[in-house]
């Protein structure tokens, strides 16, 4: 280990010893008994300008815009989220005729904290509405009703060609800080996707743990599966070596004779990091 990181590792602890939980980790969840951060893709989510889809309308040359599918106008706004009941989201361009609306170009969403979306079409969205018997839902966050994300091609990875029948891509990225603990933490992504229906099945999705270990991104752990056209949750989860900076990234297998404006329908994407809550009857250890 070197000094650097063993002086972290002794700030860690001392912290871990000495602060309140109520000061320092009031943004603690459970999860299966584990106390931690969970850190999500604002997909649909207006609940802060920082990491919403407002700034995509707001800023960047007012690269995206948001259409009403009801009248096919633009939404209306209350406060800083859409008033619509169902809305598109999708980029901007002149159309090319009067009542074009086929907007045939991909964009990344990026948001401050290095969490995106990549080759985004598409996203439809809904207003939540209150099940009785569930919580309430959380103001500003709606629903992601569906998607169309292409993704990049995987850095290393060959890009279609003529003779290549689809290629790896990545479609998005959740960043999820650093494992604040004194021991290894269990760490959990997962992603709710469908393929295209214009696409074969295949062994097409990995949905990867990655660390930055020696100041590059690593993969940790990996799950391997199938899609299917309908949405499924896919995850992956993992024990972290302690002050490990970690992400969730999803990639996915596109290919390369699919028809124009065709992708994944990604539903939501998360990452549960274990976080250390110092337990006050027990300097120095954790709950």
């Amino acid at each position: 280990m070197s000094c650097s990181h063993l002086l972290k590792s002794v700030i860690a602890i001392a912290l871990a010893a000495t602060v309140a939980p109520s000061a320092a980790h009031a943004d603690i969840t459970r999860f299966k008994g584990l106390y931690g951060r969970e850190h999500t893709l604002p997909l649909c989510d207006w609940t802060t300008e920082e990491r919403s889809l407002l700034q995509f309308i707001d800023g960047a040359n007012e690269t995206w815009v948001c259409t009403s599918v009801a009248d096919g106008q633009p939404c209306t706004w209350s406060v800083y989220e859409p008033s619509s009941a169902r809305y598109w989201f999708h980029p901007r361009r002149e159309p090319r005729w009067q009542g074009d609306t086929s907007y045939p170009w991909a964009m990344d969403l990026s948001w401050p904290d290095g969490s995106a979306l990549y080759g985004a079409w598409n996203m439809t969205c809904d207003l939540p509405f209150h099940i009785k018997g569930e919580p309430a839902p959380i103001p500003g966050r709606h629903r992601v009703v569906n998607s169309t994300v292409e993704g990049y091609v995987v850095p290393g990875t060959p890009g279609c060609s003529g003779t290549d029948p689809s290629t790896f891509v990545i479609l998005a990225e959740v960043d999820a800080g650093t494992v604040e603990h004194i021991r290894p933490g269990y760490v959990r992504g997962s992603v709710q996707i469908a393929r295209s229906r214009y696409w074969d099945p295949n062994d097409d999705l990995r949905v990867v743990i990655q660390g930055r270990v020696d100041g590059q991104w690593q993969d940790l752990a990996t799950t391997y599966a199938s899609t299917t056209t309908a949405p499924e949750t896919y995850a992956v989860e993992a024990l972290i070596p302690e002050l490990t900076d970690v992400r969730l990234q999803v990639r996915g297998r596109i290919r390369c004779n699919a028809r124009y404006g065709t992708g994944y329908d990604l539903r939501d994407a998360r990452i549960f990091v274990e976080t250390c809550v110092p337990d006050q009857s027990n300097p120095g250890a954790c709950l």
